[in-house]
């Protein structure tokens, strides 16, 4: 059970997700739907905060830099120490990190527990807006986003997570 948790996996051709350890179907009636209620919501771009591979590649090496001469990397390639580095910091990791310089509560990876459940409320926080951040073009990330998005505020609603005033 412990690895099926673990795994985040979509299979397009017969849509479904296996997310946390659970399968789900969805149709495209549902991804319709998705759709419709996100189109309905505004969109504002704002340019400063574009996210591709060269911008996580830059940030990469200079993780690289600042501690090739690490202990944990002794003996080490710099191919194997960078290829190490990726894994730790993952595209979404990194692009929480850049976010703090702009003034964004980066809580990537801080759980809460409620009634016995792990739950990731958030990965970023700023001016009272809780952000989910997926990156990938697999739908399941979707669905993990909007599962992740409604859980928080249901949570939130219901007093199962209390807004703190320190972010």
């Amino acid at each position: 059970d412990y690895i099926k948790n673990l795994i985040d996996y979509t299979n397009e051709k017969y849509k479904c997700v296996l997310s946390n350890g659970k399968w789900y179907n969805y149709n495209e009636d549902y991804l319709a739907y998705l759709s419709n209620s996100i189109s309905e919501v505004p969109i504002i771009y704002n340019s400063a905060f574009d996210f591709n591979a060269a911008i996580h590649n830059d940030y990469i090496e200079e993780v690289y830099k600042e501690h090739k001469d690490d202990v944990e990397f002794s003996g080490m390639a710099p191919d194997e120490i960078k290829k190490k580095l990726k894994k730790r910091y993952y595209a979404e990791r990194v692009f929480n990190i850049i976010r703090e310089k702009d003034g964004f509560t980066n809580l990537d990876r801080n759980t809460t527990s409620v009634d016995g459940n792990v739950v990731e409320t958030m990965d970023l926080y700023k001016d009272e807006t809780m952000f989910a951040v997926k990156i990938g073009s697999a739908s399941a990330k979707l669905c993990y986003c909007v599962d992740q998005s409604l859980t928080s505020l249901k949570l939130l609603k219901k007093g199962g997570i209390k807004y703190d005033s320190q972010y």
